[in-house]
């Protein structure tokens, strides 16, 4: 993949069954890459769907309650200290535990809650930039369920590309009638 884009300039996604094989093909298979290309520069970028990245303004909404339980101070002391160094956003990049993991649907990125029209989020918005990442990128990694539903979307996440790389293809089936 590294070569091909690198060799014709174009784009190629590779789309993985689970997010440990992406991470897997992130910290393990790129940095081997980029030993065996050390002359040539090739972007890669990670890109999850939207519940998987923090959104500001639900954040901030979520702050706004007058009290909270115990699980939800914990909850919000893991979510604060975590943004002092992520650089992604991506909120597998924590480790919850029982109640905690509920509270995640209330400070992702959602389509209705998350519309990208106040410049003061969309400019912070980590969804936003790793699209742009993704957009810039020589190498996109993917999960089959961000590839099913960019297939069949009106307004494509995806930027524009003509190679992909369906790794643990026997999975697609399930993902699909999951979806």
């Amino acid at each position: 993949a590294a070569h091909h884009s690198l060799t014709t300039g174009k784009k190629v996604v590779i789309s993985t069954y689970t997010h440990t094989l992406q991470d897997q093909l992130l910290k393990k298979d790129v940095p081997l890459l980029e030993k065996l290309f050390s002359d040539a520069q090739f972007k890669v970028a990670l890109l999850k769907g939207r519940r998987n990245y923090l959104s500001y303004r639900r954040l901030e909404i979520f702050l706004q309650k007058d009290y909270f339980a115990d699980h939800e101070v914990t909850f919000i002391l893991k979510i604060l200290l975590w943004l002092t160094c992520s650089q992604s956003g991506d909120l597998d990049e924590l480790t919850f535990i029982g109640k905690e993991f509920g509270m995640l649907d209330e400070i992702c990125c959602v389509e209705y809650a998350c519309s990208h029209d106040d410049p003061e989020f969309k400019n912070a918005c980590y969804l936003m930039k790793a699209r742009q990442k993704a957009f810039n990128a020589d190498i996109i990694i993917i999960n089959h369920a961000l590839l099913l539903q960019d297939s069949t979307s009106e307004n494509p996440i995806l930027p524009e590309y003509t190679n992909i790389i369906i790794d643990e293809a026997h999975h697609i089936e399930k993902v699909a009638t999951d979806a």
